[in-house]
């Protein structure tokens, strides 16, 4: 009988990690993340004796900014299951342990992205975490976005700011709404995935953007935001910059684009589960709560 132990992985088992990351996911921004982000102790990992099966790795979020409370909120990212392993309730296990570790060691709050639609029922069943954000995701060709007014686009610039600056414009932005004023740290992974895809972080007029080139030379928008009668322009401004074939824009869903573009396209992004004694509740708007950046 096999031995099977969910423990936090070694030093010399990092490799173990790292093979099946590039298993489950892209090895686009492995390294800056075990290097800068990976926390061993903070790493859930099934075993079968000496074989890794499932993990899972729980990095700081920043705060759930809700209403004028705060609450200290911990990302669960990379839950990945060997596909022989699958079935197996691995991936609840290891989930559930980070959350447990979470609210141990002073978070309030756990988040959680999902890769597909799917995995919302999974996680909602097997570790109960609850829908809570959400994003109008749009997908548009050259043609669409070329034909948008915006006079300037041709000469105005994108500025390429820090991960510190795009944290500090970004609050501007959401400002009293309920999301994730997320940690200086999760932009600058984002800025070293962009250093290796091409895109960055961007300050466009009074708006920002991140701003990721995919494997198909497509132009992915993973965060816009900006005064709501400005989208167009913005958009406008960035396809000039980088021309592609297809751009994919993620904006909050209160966000309003020119009335030629726009079809409400709203996803379930995020999931959050809070700790004992945490109640977010009240007068929200529908699908008000921005997560941000998921990693994705």
């Amino acid at each position: 009988m096999k031995n099977v132990v969910l423990r936090s992985p070694s030093a010399d088992e990092e490799c173990k990690l790292k093979e099946l990351w590039s298993a489950i996911f892209s090895d686009i921004g492995m390294e800056d993340f075990f290097e800068n982000l990976y926390n061993k102790s903070l790493c859930s990992a099934m075993f079968e004796d000496d074989k890794l099966c499932a993990m899972a790795f729980l990095i700081r979020a920043g705060e759930l900014s809700y209403g004028e409370k705060l609450f200290n909120a911990a990302m669960i990212y990379s839950v990945a299951t060997s596909p022989e392993h699958r079935g197996k309730g691995y991936a609840k296990a290891v989930v559930d342990e980070l959350v447990d570790k979470a609210f141990s060691t002073g978070y309030s709050v756990a988040l959680l992205s999902p890769s597909d639609d799917g995995l919302f029922e999974f996680y909602n069943k097997k570790n109960e975490f609850i829908d809570y954000f959400y994003v109008n995701e749009q997908s548009y060709n050259k043609e669409e976005l070329s034909a948008l007014p915006c006079k300037d686009a041709a000469t105005e610039s994108l500025e390429r700011v820090s991960a510190e600056n795009y944290v500090t414009l970004r609050e501007s932005l959401l400002g009293k709404s309920t999301h994730i004023k997320q940690d200086v740290r999760i932009f600058r992974y984002q800025q070293s995935i962009c250093d290796e895809v091409g895109g960055g972080l961007y300050r466009v007029r009074d708006s920002c953007a991140v701003i990721e080139i995919q494997d198909d030379s497509s132009v992915f928008i993973k965060e816009l935001l900006s005064p709501s009668d400005n989208v167009s322009e913005i958009l406008s401004i960035i396809t000039n910059k980088y021309p592609s074939h297809k751009y994919v824009v993620r904006t909050p869903v209160c966000s309003e684009i020119s009335d030629k573009l726009y079809h409400i396209n709203i996803k379930r992004f995020g999931m959050i589960k809070a700790d004992k004694g945490v109640f977010l509740h009240g007068n929200l708007h529908e699908f008000e709560p921005w997560y941000g950046l998921a990693l994705d």
